[in-house]
């Protein structure tokens, strides 16, 4: 019997840098007002659990370090066939472990923990109330790498042309995505460089940054905080705390934005001294 190709599922853990993840085997659904869990067979039995019911729990078992220092995630793939038959099984425990993958699959799938969403984007779990984990499919894992070649290249692109053509936007970008300081150890080229190796492992994150609402207040910021042309800065940080005019005025950069955004009279001082000479370009 040939054995055809299952579809790969991957399970993710949203909670980074956390304990082992463990999905609750015994679920509410919103939607009907019920009970519902997974049992040891694969089954999803919707009522209340009995004493007598043997639960199916599933741990993400793999951990993989995420890039950008961004510490690791905990996460799982497994593989399931739809018919039997596609599976080529020697042994009545390997359809029985299908079997519950089958049925782990489904239960996930309306897991008011779990998001799963489809190829556009769109929620497709409308249970979904708290997205601690999210499930891909094969086509979902598909689209991730189209999607971040894609937007790989645009990121590239923006900081590419940037370099080249418009100096006070690459300078924006060296700040406001945190590299100011190589400016004191490194030429503009070699930043430049840096800022494209991390667009290319992490497009989302410079995109983020350039299409965000808080982009001018984020740059600004961030040269604020950093030594400009061996200049003291305006803020100083320390163990995630920011000082200013020796007084502690955040513990975290999202508080600091939010200072600011409370004392626009003492923002406008750093535009005045940090900001550009022309407009930011918004983005396309």
């Amino acid at each position: 019997m040939t054995k055809k190709k299952g579809r790969v599922i991957e399970v993710l853990s949203n909670n980074l840098n956390s304990g082992l993840q463990q999905i609750s085997p015994v679920a509410f659904d919103f939607e009907f007002n019920q009970v519902f869990f997974l049992d040891d067979e694969g089954e999803i039995q919707r009522r209340q659990k009995t004493e007598e019911d043997n639960l199916y729990y599933y741990s993400l078992s793999q951990k993989r370090k995420l890039d950008n220092d961004r510490g690791f995630q905990w996460f799982d793939r497994f593989t399931v066939f739809d018919k039997p038959s596609d599976g080529g099984f020697e042994n009545e425990a390997q359809k029985r472990r299908n079997k519950k993958l089958l049925g782990l699959e489904t239960y996930l799938k309306q897991h008011p923990d779990v998001s799963w969403r489809d190829a556009g984007g769109v929620e497709r779990n409308k249970n979904c109330r708290t997205a601690l984990f999210s499930i891909i499919d094969e086509q979902g894992i598909a689209l991730q790498s189209i999607n971040k070649a894609e937007n790989s290249t645009k990121a590239v692109t923006i900081i590419t042309e940037a370099f080249k053509n418009d100096k006070d936007e690459f300078m924006e970008f060296i700040y406001g995505l945190g590299f100011g300081n190589m400016l004191e150890v490194k030429t503009e080229d070699s930043v430049c460089a840096m800022m494209i190796a991390q667009a290319q492992m992490d497009p989302d994150l410079f995109l983020n940054y350039f299409t965000s609402e808080d982009r001018e207040l984020t740059f600004i910021l961030r040269k604020s905080t950093t030594v400009v042309n061996g200049e003291a800065p305006d803020i100083t940080s320390d163990e995630g705390l920011y000082f200013m005019n020796g007084n502690v005025i955040a513990k975290g950069f999202d508080e600091l934005k939010a200072y600011f955004k409370a004392n626009p009279k003492q923002f406008a001082y750093l535009q005045d001294k940090h900001g550009k000479k022309k407009a930011t370009k918004k983005a396309s």
